[in-house]
């Protein structure tokens, strides 16, 4: 396959983040970053949002409880919460020369 080796995952990173109920939250892609995985992991209803001025579920795109999203590319997204606080899993790919170290 040609192109460069950045396409690639070579590590992995994840985190919970807890978006409050009916508060919406910006995930920004971390440096070195070449996609994301993410999905609910509990509490209150999680959905994507089209940005930070709206608010509750209502307005988004509504996960299932065993729903994942995997997106290619450093994409920022906006997570939006309802009914309860609830906390979503993201996982980090990241791309070749990835380093701990700045």
């Amino acid at each position: 396959m040609a192109g460069s080796s950045n396409q690639f995952t070579y590590q992995l990173g994840a985190t919970l983040v807890n978006i409050g109920t009916n508060a919406v939250v910006q995930i920004l892609p971390p440096r070195g970053c070449n996609g994301v995985y993410f999905g609910w992991q509990s509490g209150g209803s999680l959905a994507i949002m089209n940005g930070a001025g709206t608010s509750g579920p209502l307005w988004g795109y509504l996960l299932g409880t065993t729903e994942y999203i995997n997106l290619e590319g450093p994409a920022t997204f906006f997570l939006g919460a309802g009914g309860a606080t609830a906390i979503a899993a993201v996982v980090w790919k990241y791309s070749a020369g990835y380093s701990l170290l700045p």
